[in-house]
């Protein structure tokens, strides 16, 4: 028997030699194929969509006025994800409607419940609450929906292989994998954001950062995550929605990071004040496994190549305010409340051209992600260019500071809400519009499909309030 590092060495390579990209539910998918039309009927109907109250099949329009440059130095067009999904023959799709989802409308849409052959608001609305504040109750079946989550087979398939595939839109050669519901979303989190890689090129161009829809992208996958936290939990006696509860990194009370970063919450790192490298983590989730973290592999993946969510990157790893080996930044503090208030005071247009990183963009979305060097303009912060959202992510180290790879640990959840939660006390001051409607990166444009996303969305679908995306905060300072 081949030992493990060298089997995972030989299933990369295989896998790597089909050339496919892109996910979609698996009832879109017969025989490897992708359907053009929209997918099965729901259960309980012969009509496609549902038909009638439930929703119609629609034709799939793609926003492609996209700057030359970012053909050049960024995109290019072998990539698949470029017009996703159309690139990859699926030219229709189902309009939901009466609070049905899903990509058949055989769901619900978030915070309801179906209830024979309708959809009904849950007793108890969907609130995402500081997790420091959940109940016992709250906790252990939060906890518990994410463990089923490693262990439930997911609704989608994701495919394996390279990323300069389907020039001309074939699709013959494309290989689907099942994987379980959580590892599919460190999956689609990865194809959403890794680097544009040719055989012998990389290039950088991610749809879910550094741009304008990094705040409604990840807004929309936080919803996905929920309803499959939901989905796993049917049939167990719960009166509320299971919702992700948020972080709030502005408290730096010892006693709230002891709680928090516990082996009775998310899990205590040892030895890390001795080493300063990442260390595997104790408690519930000492025993999970990551996938597509790039500092795992066995071997170095063939460049260009989609990770296979069956192949096991190593344990979940932290490192608490050490130095990161990987992106070799010191952060040892997180942001303060004062960071926050002054982004959400003073940074009143959402975003601004060219719509990127660059550190002089002072936009409350480039702000709050974490590439303007707050010091410059508001007096505060750390004098580095990496602040909010990012300064989070390298001061909790080890496998979430990694960008493509960084759902494998559950702390992205809670670390993510806060961002929305931040985002939502935006909102609802006054500042609702969406910048740019294009000319932006591809996939940051108002009219952009979210990528990889299903049931489809835009940004301009997530840019309002949570309220009428069904779910709202506990407590929101605003």
């Amino acid at each position: 028997m081949l030992p493990n590092y060298l089997f995972s060495a030989f299933l990369l390579y295989s896998i790597c030699r089909a050339r496919v990209q892109a996910q979609f539910p698996a009832a879109c998918i017969e025989n490897d194929q992708l359907m053009a039309r929209c997918c099965p009927s729901p259960d309980g109907t012969d009509l496609e969509c549902g038909g009638g109250d439930r929703g119609e099949c629609v034709e799939i329009f793609v926003h492609n006025n996209w700057p030359w440059k970012y053909f050049n130095n960024a995109c290019v067009p072998g990539d698949g994800r470029l017009g996703w999904p159309r690139s990859l023959n699926m030219t229709h799709h189902c309009k939901c409607k009466n609070n049905w989802a899903g990509p058949d409308c055989g769901d619900c849409a978030h915070g309801y419940v179906k209830t024979h052959n309708s959809c009904m608001p849950y007793s108890q609305p969907a609130v995402r609450k500081n997790v420091l504040t959940m109940t016992p109750n709250e906790w252990k079946n939060f906890h518990q929906a994410l463990n089923d989550t490693k262990h439930t087979k997911s609704i989608y398939k994701v495919p394996i292989g390279y990323y300069n595939t389907l020039e001309g839109g074939a699709t013959s050669n494309l290989t689907f994998v099942d994987t379980n519901v959580y590892d599919f979303f460190v999956w689609l989190h990865h194809y959403a954001s890794k680097d544009n890689t040719s055989p012998t090129t990389v290039i950088q161009c991610d749809f879910a950062h550094e741009g304008s829809g990094f705040l409604t992208w990840h807004r929309a996958l936080l919803l996905v995550v929920e309803h499959e936290l939901q989905r796993t939990q049917t049939g167990r006696s719960i009166d509320y929605p299971i919702m992700i509860p948020y972080w709030d990194w502005t408290d730096h009370t010892p006693a709230s990071i002891n709680k928090l970063f516990s082996n009775e919450m998310m899990g205590y790192s040892h030895n890390v004040t001795e080493t300063k490298r990442p260390q595997r983590i104790g408690g519930v989730f000492s025993n999970w496994t990551t996938v597509c973290y790039k500092e795992g592999f066995p071997t170095k993946p063939t460049l260009g190549c989609l990770c296979d969510p069956r192949v096991s990157t190593g344990f979940l790893t932290r490192c608490l305010g050490c130095k990161d080996t990987l992106l070799h930044q010191t952060m040892d503090y997180l942001p303060r409340a004062d960071d926050v208030k002054k982004v959400k005071n003073l940074a009143v247009v959402y975003d601004l051209f060219p719509w990127d990183k660059k550190p002089n963009i002072y936009s409350f979305r480039n702000s709050l992600e974490g590439f303007v060097n707050m010091s410059d303009i508001y007096e505060c912060g750390s004098g580095q260019n990496g602040e909010l959202h990012v300064q989070v992510h390298w001061w909790m180290g080890g496998n979430v500071a990694e960008l493509s790879s960084s759902p494998n640990d559950p702390m992205f959840w809670l670390h993510h809400c806060m961002v929305d939660r931040i985002f939502e006390e935006w909102l609802r001051m006054g500042w609702r519009k969406y910048h740019p409607t294009d000319g932006a990166h591809p996939g940051h444009n108002r009219d952009d499909w979210l990528m990889g996303i299903f049931p489809l969305a835009t940004n301009g679908d997530m840019f309002k309030y949570s309220t009428k995306l069904g779910y709202d905060y506990d407590k929101l300072d605003c």
